[in-house]
């Protein structure tokens, strides 16, 4: 949003309203997460079931794991039960915050993880369903 003061553009905050269902701090409330990131929603068909995907997603997700690290970084989330923490993962893999970040968004781009943040701390877990379409897929080649 946008307020002239003074004869100058100035931005302001959203209010509620322009938010339209956006997640506020300290909402914890019990959701049923998507299959593919929110962010990301537009590159993503609507799935019928969790077994079909879309040749982009295939694409996308081919990309993601054709990096050794994001491989090994997708079995360190899928090895945990519910979230795992950033600071874990760069803490087991010893690489810079930023690769793991660099690594983080590319999972998240290809629908294999979600992450939640907190504050300052991001939350990963694996998408298991668009994994398993992905490994359906390959598997009926």
């Amino acid at each position: 949003m946008t307020a002239k003061i003074g004869g100058a553009k100035r931005l302001s905050a959203p209010r509620d309203s322009d938010l339209r269902g956006a997640k506020r701090a300290g909402d914890h409330s019990a959701t049923t997460a998507p299959l593919v990131s929110l962010r990301f929603k537009s590159q993503f068909s609507p799935m019928a079931t969790p077994s079909t995907l879309t040749a982009r997603q295939m694409e996308l997700i081919a990309k993601a794991l054709s990096e050794p690290r994001r491989v090994e970084i997708l079995r360190k989330i899928g090895g945990c039960d519910g979230t795992t923490p950033c600071s874990a993962l760069q803490a087991d893999s010893g690489i810079t915050a930023a690769t793991l970040s660099h690594h983080m968004k590319e999972l998240e781009n290809a629908g294999l993880v979600e992450i939640s943040r907190e504050g300052k701390y991001a939350y990963l877990r694996l998408n298991r369903p668009v994994l398993d379409a992905y490994l359906a897929e390959l598997a009926a080649i």
